[in-house]
């Protein structure tokens, strides 16, 4: 499992991402990845509980090391273009929704909407009451509640009324009987990086990159290392070599701000640092200003530096198989 020392960006992410929210503010734990784990009260495969559970309890370091500062630009913060497609348009529209009831009635209705409807179910499954109740608190003990509140009545509120209980295990598992080209491509990559299909990681990329959906890349991106260490059943292969395994912090990291370029938003207004703020985070913090937070030394900083640089570079050029996922033979 990715220490916490190392640790950035996913929260995102169900997913991290999922509103761009839960994904992008801290790794997930590499169990709770793609395939949707149990809530406690509901028994409801939905967000990780043990996601929001953890951010609640991270401690953002308020200042940098200065022996370890580490240069952030020296990241490119440009997007990669993704093709116009419906899900480019609906991830546009699930970012910047207000109201994800009213969200997942439109996408219902809209191809390539049920991987959407899904994720906004995920994310709003995992904000509780209980969840709720344990930011307010946290916001009042470190006297940041009007900087806090307003971050937790924009992230709670938008799932005011969404489906909760046996009514949102029924809509989850009617997504699942699908034909959404997304839903389907999430769940192959799961059974990839878990090693239980073969797969092909480089077509599988390809075919999130072609749909145009960065919620979708992203999720792939990020969640591609730890899922695969901690599955036990697959290697992680960097440029033909077997990544080491001191070495795979500092990769899925890279991997995390590479998700950046492939249209998550990363920036310091985005609803992921909003709910990093909500849920007891730095306010109004981007994502590459999160990294510096984190104290890596400086070998871990330049292995970042150089995997985003080598995984970006082949990603643009086409080649999606610099990094792959292999089966481990029995």
């Amino acid at each position: 499992m990715i220490s916490k020392k190392n640790t950035i960006l996913w929260i995102g992410a169900v997913t991290c991402i999922a509103a761009t929210a839960l994904y992008a503010t801290g790794v997930l734990k590499p169990k709770s990845t793609l395939h949707e784990t149990q809530l406690v009260e509901t028994g409801t495969k939905a967000a990780p509980r043990q996601i929001i559970s953890a951010e609640l309890n991270r401690n953002y370091p308020n200042s940098v090391d200065n022996k370890n500062v580490f240069d952030v630009s020296r990241f490119s913060k440009s997007p990669v273009q993704l093709p116009q497609t419906n899900e480019h348009a609906l991830f546009t529209e699930f970012s910047e929704s207000k109201d994800f009831a009213a969200f997942v009635r439109r996408a219902k209705a809209t191809e390539g909407g049920a991987y959407f409807v899904r994720m906004a179910l995920l994310y709003c499954g995992s904000l509780d009451a209980q969840t709720k109740a344990y930011a307010i608190n946290k916001a009042q003990k470190e006297n940041k509640t009007e900087e806090r509140m307003a971050s937790i009545n924009s992230s709670f509120g938008a799932c005011a009324t969404m489906p909760t209980g046996l009514e949102l295990r029924e809509s989850l598992q009617a997504i699942k009987k699908s034909n959404d080209r997304s839903v389907a491509l999430s769940e192959a990559f799961s059974q990839h990086l878990t090693g239980h299909d073969e797969g092909n990681t480089a077509e599988l990329i390809s075919r999130a990159i072609s749909y145009g959906n960065p919620l979708l890349v992203g999720e792939m991106l990020s969640l591609m290392v730890p899922t695969a260490q901690s599955a036990g059943k697959a290697d992680v292969i960097l440029d033909n070599k077997p990544v080491a395994k001191e070495d795979a912090d500092s990769l899925a990291m890279a991997m995390n701000l590479i998700a950046c370029n492939y249209g998550v938003d990363c920036s310091g207004q985005s609803s992921a640092a909003t709910s990093r703020c909500a849920l007891g985070g730095p306010c109004g913090v981007d994502e590459f200003e999160i990294v510096r937070r984190y104290n890596m030394t400086p070998v871990e900083w330049e292995k970042v530096v150089l995997f985003y640089s080598q995984i970006l570079q082949s990603y643009q050029s086409g080649n999606y198989g610099f990094i792959n996922v292999v089966k481990r033979k029995p």
